[in-house]
């Protein structure tokens, strides 16, 4: 009970230090993020993750993102923040066979017509 929502709680503080730390850089909130995503069973918290992860414009976020695409339970969470990272003004290191791979995955998980339709706009866009 209690110590659920304290958890939940919890992630939601580091993430958001994560996020809002000006020291760090994208590789080191990536790192960290990663590093906490072992530990986040449920899907409101991995949620918390993917919102995190959408303001880190790097390729590796996306392939973190495209992993967290396969599971259902997050599945569109994940494919919308697939589609903006991917279309992000400074996406560092991402060639565009790789925005290209992240994209179509967003369009192949997603369920959510929008999302695909964003997702197979910017594809074309590349």
């Amino acid at each position: 009970g209690k110590k659920r929502s304290y958890q939940v709680q919890g992630v939601r503080g580091y993430l958001l230090h994560v996020q809002e730390n000006k020291k760090l850089s994208n590789s080191d909130k990536l790192k960290a993020i990663d590093n906490l995503l072992p530990f986040l069973k449920q899907p409101p918290e991995r949620r918390l993750a993917i919102s995190a992860l959408g303001g880190i414009p790097t390729a590796k976020t996306l392939d973190t993102l495209a992993t967290l695409a396969d599971d259902p339970a997050i599945a569109e969470e994940a494919c919308l923040a697939i589609v903006n990272v991917a279309t992000t003004k400074g996406l560092q290191g991402a060639s565009k066979e790789a925005r290209q791979k992240a994209l179509q995955t967003a369009i192949d998980k997603s369920r959510n017509d929008a999302t695909r339709k964003k997702a197979g706009e910017a594809l074309k866009a590349i």
